[in-house]
């Protein structure tokens, strides 16, 4: 695990959770009393309604600026079970994949669009079931899992993800049941469910025999074994292979930032990036951290070139590349016949493989 650490300060209090309007407030205010009163006396009754409650996301109406971005995008109808879900993509190429957590939209990662695509890659955000504009009330992580892979059936096997937050966890599961992504940066992730659950309980103001009666139904919903199966830091144990940028504020009001450090210890490889004074949500608009995982999700694939209309002769350029191919092709016959290795054909090599592995530090 590597750690890196930024140095700025942003100046104002750490941002806290969802900001609430008077509505959602007056309901929030009166499903918490009714909590407290029901759940000392029928905790059966109240788990019942927290386990509805935690299956139902709730919708907020985009600013203008993230209707502006969808605006420029490719809507995208993608087949999810008896239903679908709404994913919008920009540009062409090879995809990366942008996951937004619970309770939010596609379009509050349209801060990573352009730079993805100045990277010569096609950026791709879906709403994830009963998000945005994809239908349907109610979901969980395993729905949203098979979404994210219903969606790289349609429009291609992503290279990177960079996600935020419930998205994160998502992703990871995704990967664990065979998206097979390449890199992967996640933004103030959750570790583990019973985290998730200890803030859910905490946002409603459940009493402790409403948890204990939601921890049962969770158990009976996905398996006895769901807070280790769906754990982010038990998955990412066996993603050696896929390059991780963990990224966590550590003024974060909704997910603590220690799940990173628990996250980051877990997977093999993987980057840790704190920052301080942003929250939850503000590192998805920071220009810093935008560019920085859009350099981290990208690396170490060719881009599709981006087409330049004006007239540009490359013959010199080619003729060149070919001439440092050919020499290294002789080169390493020559190596390869000093060694006693008998050639059955010709040695090629790729000059973009040679890249590749300068690229990820390999010999």
């Amino acid at each position: 695990m590597t750690t890196m650490q930024t140095e700025r300060r942003r100046p104002g209090s750490a941002e806290g959770g969802v900001p609430l309007n008077d509505r959602f407030a007056r309901r929030l205010g009166l499903i918490r009393r009714s909590f407290r009163t029901l759940g000392p006396i029928v905790p059966t009754l109240a788990g019942r309604i927290a386990l509805a409650s935690w299956l139902t996301p709730p919708r907020f109406s985009p600013p203008a600026r993230e209707r502006e971005a969808l605006a420029s995008a490719e809507r995208i109808e993608v087949p999810h079970g008896d239903r679908h879900v709404v994913a919008y993509a920009w540009g062409d190429g090879r995809p990366v994949f942008l996951l937004h957590g619970w309770a939010g939209r596609a379009a509050q990662l349209a801060a990573f669009v352009e730079p993805v695509l100045a990277a010569g890659f096609r950026a791709v955000a879906l709403d994830a079931p009963a998000h945005g504009a994809s239908p349907g009330r109610k979901t969980d992580l395993r729905d949203v899992a098979l979404a994210i892979r219903n969606v790289a059936a349609a429009v291609g096997t992503p290279h990177g993800v960079i996600a935020h937050s419930f998205g994160g966890l998502t992703a990871l599961v995704a990967l664990r049941d065979g998206l097979d992504a390449k890199r992967v940066v996640t933004f103030g992730m959750p570790s583990h469910p019973s985290d998730i659950l200890d803030r859910f309980a905490e946002f409603f103001e459940f009493p402790d025999p409403v948890v204990r009666d939601l921890g049962r139904r969770l158990e009976d919903r996905f398996g006895a074994d769901f807070w280790n199966v769906y754990a982010a830091e038990v998955i990412a144990r066996r993603l050696g292979g896929v390059g991780a940028l963990i990224v966590h504020d550590r003024d974060d009001a909704d997910v603590d930032w220690r799940q990173a450090e628990r996250l980051a210890a877990a997977w093999p490889g993987a980057q840790l990036l704190l920052t301080d004074g942003l929250g939850h949500r503000r590192p998805l608009r920071d220009p810093d951290l935008v560019a920085r995982a859009v350099a981290f999700a990208t690396a170490g694939a060719r881009p599709t070139p981006i087409t330049d209309t004006t007239e540009t002769n490359h013959d010199d350029e080619d003729e060149e590349m070919m001439m440092i191919t050919e020499a290294f092709e002789k080169l390493a016959e020559q190596i390869l016949l000093q060694n006693g290795v008998d050639l059955v054909g010709p040695v090629t090599i790729d000059p973009f493989d040679i890249e590749a592995d300068l690229v990820h530090g390999r010999d």
